[in-house]
C-alpha cells in the first residue's frame, strides 16, 4: 500500500483509495464530516487531511479494544485536551497542533464538541510522530 503522505497533488478520493478505503463516504462516516470539507481540507489543509486519513486508516487496524482504550483514556481528562494529549504520548498538546497543522482553538472546541474527529485526528498525529522515527 502506498504511503498517502507521499502522494502529492492526488485528489482526496484517490488518496483514500490509496490508504485502503473504497471511497471517500467510508472517511465520511468514521469523522462525521462531510464530503465537501474534507475536499477542502485536502485543498487547502493538505497536512490536517493527511492526518485525519493516517487516523481513520489507523483506527480500522487497531483492535478494538485498544481504540476503546485509547478513548477512555482520553474521556478521563474530558475538559483538558493538554493531559489527553500527554495521557496518549505526546509530549504536549502543542505537539498536535504542530503535527496536524491546526490552530490549538479549534483542536480545544474538537476535542470538547466533536470527540470522534478529534480522537481520530489524535490517533493520526500518533501514527506521523511514529513514522517520522522510522
Amino acid at each position: 500500500m502506498e504511503n498517502v503522505l507521499s502522494i502529492y497533488n492526488a485528489s482526496p478520493s484517490y488518496k483514500a483509495k490509496a490508504a485502503g478505503f473504497k471511497n471517500m463516504q467510508e472517511i465520511v462516516d468514521i469523522t462525521g464530516r462531510n464530503v465537501m470539507t474534507l475536499r477542502n481540507w485536502s485543498d487547502y489543509q493538505p497536512r490536517l487531511y493527511d492526518t485525519i486519513l493516517l487516523g481513520c486508516k489507523y483506527s480500522r487496524t487497531l483492535n478494538v479494544d485498544i481504540v476503546a482504550s485509547f478513548k477512555d483514556n482520553i474521556d478521563k481528562y474530558d475538559y483538558s485536551p493538554s493531559k489527553q494529549a500527554v495521557s496518549v504520548g505526546f509530549d504536549s498538546f502543542a505537539e498536535v497542533a504542530r503535527i496536524s497543522n491546526k490552530c490549538s482553538m479549534t483542536l480545544r472546541l474538537w476535542a470538547k464538541e466533536q470527540k470522534q474527529l478529534y480522537l481520530i485526528l489524535l490517533l493520526g498525529c500518533m501514527k506521523q510522530k511514529v513514522m517520522a522515527k522510522q
